[in-house]
């Protein structure tokens, strides 16, 4: 499945149709459309008469998919509706929707209800369509209310969405009617912010089959060995360039010593230079591994049909190099809540992080022992080395031989060179800092056991949450660690 664009649509209800405000909805659609060919694309509608009866069907007829939120139950809902043909239009759209689905919020008041869909709405949409006169009135649930909480969440959450308003009075308003078209885009951190990831996504579509969890966790895995090999390569290049000038006082090969030490600078400088610095190889490494874990929680939630959102949980303290990943997470976790097809049960989730942990631990550790014993190699190499020097410099003043004939200028460049190897992988071990990790994963495996003694004694819903909750705050202290970086959790 595609990674899909997402429309919204809210409007009034007493609304002329006519084929001039038809036009212009579908001019919005079609912008898109032909901008991002690669992508699906999404519509969230509550179907209700008029506006979202109007967007939904023009919708329909350039084949975007529909997804239905209704605020409380069908049946009562149609009893609203003041046109019986505006009911047959509703089951007509209905039956070719891809998503049904009904608010589940603790509230007898009608407004409430129409409230919480259209927030659903606002969440999980990047481009919204209303239309609407422009009148801000205290109605909770209309239209104006729906603007206003997009304008406030705006300033509270520095979205990144679209806002079309298409001016649309009333029937019981006398005017002039002129469906213009106003344009908000919420991305005043991040000039063309918005547009940046919707191309992103369109170019996803465009070279992958199948975007998900396991699609970020095996880049994130490719560009953790792709920096490895980089780092291993700039240490050789760095070594032989180093050799190569110290043979360079050897008045027979100083042109080609010469010639490799000023090779191996360039060459290290070239590989660190384009994957490190423009490649950003390790930066994607991390997004990569953030995007997939955050994946793997919603993904948990939309199986339970949880009414929550991941990418609405956290929040960058940069919001301008990192708010897009909020969109980009939002929107293929779209699809998992549209079709559950990589879905585990809690039971089988909690067993998979034990398991997880659990391999995370034996890797981490299985690597500290490997270099750990490079260490204890290159140190006892330096050592060795020193000591035949040592030996050669007692010999030769003692006994006036110079039986061995060591060059010593490289027996001595060795002996610091494999030192200082050892020091490096010794910081290298405290950078990393799998020791806390493995810490940090041990607490968090004997968590998740203690969950799967009491699973039976525990609601799967609140076990969900609570189990995500705490997968949240493992991933972005993670982050934060290795980014440098902050993000604050909001849990609702």
């Amino acid at each position: 499945m595609k990674v899909p664009l997402i429309f919204g649509c809210v409007g009034h209800i007493d609304i002329e149709e006519n084929d001039e405000l038809r036009e212009k909805v579908r001019s919005i659609f079609l912008k898109y459309m032909s901008k991002y060919k690669n992508s699906d694309f999404y519509l969230i509608t509550s179907l209700a008469e008029g506006a979202d009866l109007l967007v939904s069907e023009v919708a329909n007829e350039l084949g975007i998919f529909l997804h239905i939120i209704l605020p409380y139950d069908e049946k009562e809902y149609l009893q609203t509706f003041k046109n019986s043909n505006n009911i047959n239009r509703y089951y007509k759209l209905k039956s070719v929707a891809k998503k049904f689905e009904i608010i589940k919020y603790n509230s007898e008041k009608k407004e409430d209800l129409y409230f919480e869909a259209a927030k659903r709405m606002v969440t999980l949409s990047n481009i919204i369509i209303s239309l609407w006169d422009k009148k801000f009135n205290n109605k909770k649930g209309g239209t104006s209310s729906i603007i206003k909480y997009l304008e406030n969440k705006n300033l509270n959450d520095n979205l990144l969405k679209i806002l079309y308003i298409i001016e649309t009075p009333r029937l019981k308003d006398n005017v002039e009617k002129k469906y213009d078209i106003e344009k908000k885009e919420y991305k005043m951190f991040s000039k063309n912010g918005i547009y940046n990831i919707f191309k992103y996504i369109d170019d996803l579509n465009k070279n992958v089959n199948n975007v998900n969890f396991n699609f970020f966790d095996k880049l994130a895995i490719k560009y953790q060995k792709l920096y490895y090999i980089v780092s291993l390569l700039i240490l050789f290049f760095v070594f032989i360039g180093v050799v190569a000038y110290e043979y360079n006082t050897d008045f027979n090969f100083k042109l080609i010593t010469t010639f490799i030490y000023i090779l191996m600078v360039v060459l290290s400088y070239v590989i660190y230079y384009y994957f490190i610095k423009l490649k950003k190889i390790n930066e994607k490494f991390l997004l990569s591994r953030f995007i997939a874990e955050c994946l793997r929680i919603q993904s948990n939630f939309n199986y339970l049909n949880i009414n929550k959102n991941i990418s609405e949980m956290i929040f960058f303290d940069d919001i301008i190099k990192f708010n897009w990943i909020k969109v980009l997470i939002n929107n293929i976790a779209y699809l998992s809540y549209i079709k559950n097809d990589f879905f585990v049960t809690p039971k089988v989730w909690v067993k998979n992080q034990i398991d997880y942990f659990d391999d995370a631990i034996k890797k981490r550790e299985k690597k500290i022992r490997i270099i750990k014993n490079i260490e204890n190699f290159f140190k006892l190499l330096g050592i060795i080395v020193i000591i035949i020097l040592l030996g050669a410099v007692f010999i030769y003043n003692f006994f006036d031989l110079n039986i061995l004939n060591l060059p010593f200028s490289i027996m001595i460049f060795l002996s610091a060179f494999f030192f200082t190897i050892y020091i490096f992988l010794e910081e290298y071990l405290k950078i990393l800092q799998y020791k806390e990790e493995i810490y940090n994963f041990k607490l968090m495996k004997k968590i998740y056991i203690n969950y799967e003694k009491h699973y039976s004694n525990i609601d799967e819903t609140d076990l969900v949450i609570e189990l995500s909750k705490k997968a949240v705050d493992e991933i972005v202290r993670w982050f934060e660690f290795h980014y440098n970086s902050v993000i604050k959790i909001k849990f609702y």
